[in-house]
This record gives structure tokens, sequence and C-alpha cells, in this order.
């Protein structure tokens, strides 16, 4: 099986970390593939991998008017990129990582099976349903999206949507040394450290942190507060000058910090005492699972992506609303009692191993590409009159 992915994002949000560690899992398991991606850290960090490599064109679909026209030329040239890659490489398989890859790629469905990935709980319309009528299958990547593509797809479309569930490579996460992870930060000794691990996009929801944060520095007044993530694709300036005013505004300067330029969330986690994860609206949640395989107690809400990973009482805490009081309440009582957050770390860990290791999802994603491959061979040889 020769399979080619296409990822339409240079920078390493948690689309492109699932994609990197899921294609390098399928090249281990003997997978011959081919990521095509733009320059970049995502295809740094592949090409690191000993992943084959070849470059197309950054692209993010947007809907603003002016961008339009210079959009068109651009998807232009990345179909063409993508045609050119699969004449060279003749792969079995096209697997876009994307809605958006997914439509720069519906061109070569006919002469490939396309495999989509969809990573969001919204997605457009007119676009999906193009998709949903020639890719060979959708891939939900959550319960939460499973749930939701479900209820939009009809007819054959919904009998080829599977679900297999993002996993993460949990030999990478194995803990390490506390004190020196907080060296490393510039983070003090001996004091609570609450941590958020997100981009800097308003529907992350950094403000209820930073409201929660002045609630527990009220009753716990030695802790410290960690933001981690930057703007990843420059989009929300003033989203992060407003978030930094608000550090300001309620006097939290001295206990807070902000961290936007870290490649890799392992060692951050280490230094952390309870990760907290406020979006309402989360696909999936990756990083509640690369918290809790550091044995780290997280507090999230309880809807969507978050409430498949994190048991409610066992490796972590689940909220009902995506407010600041409830957070607060729920991480000064992890705080408070430590050695039920030192289980629910232990918790956390083995269900990462059990339900989320990358080993099971590229193994059932090897299952999806043979099926697709499978129904696309059928109906090749129907058109062309073949037994």
């Amino acid at each position: 099986m020769r399979v080619l992915l296409v990822e339409t994002i240079s920078e390493l949000g948690g689309a492109q970390w699932s994609l990197f560690e899921l294609v390098r899992q399928l090249k281990q398991d003997g997978v011959d593939v081919l990521a095509l991606v733009p320059k970049g850290p995502l295809q740094v960090a592949l090409k690191d991998a000993g992943v084959p490599v070849a470059s197309i064109p950054s692209f993010r679909a947007r809907r603003k008017p002016l961008a339009l026209l210079a959009q068109f030329f651009r998807g232009v040239n990345e179909t063409a990129q993508i045609h050119k890659a699969v004449w060279r490489f003749k792969p079995d398989i096209i697997h876009a990582n994307s809605i958006t890859a997914g439509l720069l790629s519906l061109s070569l469905a006919r002469s490939r099976a396309l495999v989509c990935h969809v990573r969001d709980l919204r997605f457009p319309v007119k676009p999906m349903s193009r998709i949903a009528r020639k890719a060979r299958r959708i891939v939900a990547a959550s319960d939460s999206i499973d749930n939701s593509l479900s209820e939009f797809l009809r007819g054959s479309s919904r009998s080829r949507l599977v679900r297999v569930v993002n996993g993460i490579d949990i030999g990478r996460f194995a803990p390490c040394d506390p004190a020196q992870a907080r060296h490393a930060f510039g983070l003090p000794p001996g004091v609570p450290v609450i941590g958020m691990i997100a981009h800097l996009t308003p529907w992350k929801r950094h403000e209820v942190f930073i409201e929660m944060a002045a609630q527990i520095a009220q009753k716990s007044p030695d802790a410290h507060f960690v933001i981690v993530g930057r703007d990843l694709l420059g989009e929300n300036k003033a989203y992060r000058k407003a978030l930094r005013q608000r550090v300001t505004s309620r006097g939290l300067d001295a206990a807070f910090h902000w961290l936007e330029e870290v490649g890799d969330v392992r060692e951050v986690l280490q230094a952390m005492d309870v990760l907290v994860h406020p979006p309402h609206d989360e696909p999936f949640g990756r990083v509640l699972c690369e918290a809790m395989a550091m044995r780290r107690p997280v507090v999230a809400v309880r809807k969507n992506g978050p409430a498949s990973i994190v048991e409610h009482g066992v490796s972590g805490l689940l909220v009902s609303a995506p407010k600041s009081e409830p957070f607060a309440q729920a991480v000064l009582h992890l705080l408070n009692n430590p050695a039920q957050a030192k289980a629910m770390g232990e918790a956390g860990r083995q269900r990462i191993i059990d339900q989320f290791d990358i080993t099971r999802t590229a193994s059932q994603m090897r299952i999806v590409y043979q099926a697709a491959f499978n129904d696309f061979e059928m109906e090749r040889r129907a058109r062309t009159n073949q037994p």
C-alpha cells in the first residue's frame, strides 16, 4: 500500500502533530508513505523522523472577499502540485489531512482512492458535501466529530464514515524531573503551578483561564500560572494583546508566565501541577492526552472531545460550563488533595496507554486504507467492465 498524505498548513498545531505521529507510525509499520506538506516546522519534523516528504505551497482557506481571487490561484497551484506528486509517487491512497486538503485533492478522486480526515466539529456545508460524494472514506478524528458528521451525512456518504480516534506516541511522554523542568522555564520551585496549553485563538477561551487564575490567587497567593502557546498563523494579534492587558488588570503579572515558543510540550507539562483546558467546543483535545500521559491531572469542560478522553473523578475533573468559577473550584480541590491528584495522574496515563496509543490509531487507519482501496477497485472494474 502506497499512501500520499496531504497537509496544507506548515505550522505544528494539533492536527499537524497528529498527522506527524500517524505518518511516523505508519512508516514503522511498513506502509510506503510520502508526506506532501509545505516547508516549515512540520516538514522539518517529518524529515528528522526519516519520513519521505515533498513540498507544496502553504494554503489556508479564507472567506474574506478580497482574498478569494488570490485564494483561487493559490488553490490551482496547490492542486497542480498534488497532481505532480501523484504522477511521480503513484499512490494507492490519497489521505487528505483536512477538508481543505480534501477539496484540493478532489480532482484525483476518480483515479485514486481518496480518504479525507475531518478534525473539526464545524465544517462548511458545500465543501463537505462535495467531499462526501467522492471520498472513499471520511475519517472522524474523535467521537464528537463522528456524531456531528453522522447528523450531516446521508445515504451512501454516511456508510463511508469511519471513526479513528487520534492517538499519541506514549513512548515520547516519559515523565522527567519536575525541578529541572521548572528551572528550564523560569518557574519557581515549591509553589503550585497551573497551566494552559493552546494556540492564542479566541475559541480556546484563554480569558476563562485568566479569570480562574484571579480567583485561585485569592485563596492560594503563592500559585503561579502558565499559558503556553502563540498566535500560530498571525491572525489574532488583538486577542493576544487583550489577554495580556487582562492579566495586568487583574494584578497577576508577577505570577503569570507566557511561554510562546515551546516546540515540544513534554517538559513544560512536567513543570505543572494541573493542566486546565477551557474550550467547550474542542473537537478532540490532544493536549489532554499529552498531559495525562505525563501523569498530570487535568480539568476540562464536560462536552465534546474532552468528555470522551477524561473520566471524571478518575483521570481528571470535568466541569459543566466554560466559566471561571467551576474551573477555580476544581483546581483548588486538586491542590488541596495532592494524594487524589497524584492518583488521577497515574490513572490518566493508564487510560492513554489503553485507549489513545498511536499504534492503535495507525492499525485502524491501515484497515481504513484497505477498505477504501477495495471500494475504489471495485468501482473501477465496474466502469471498465473488468472481471
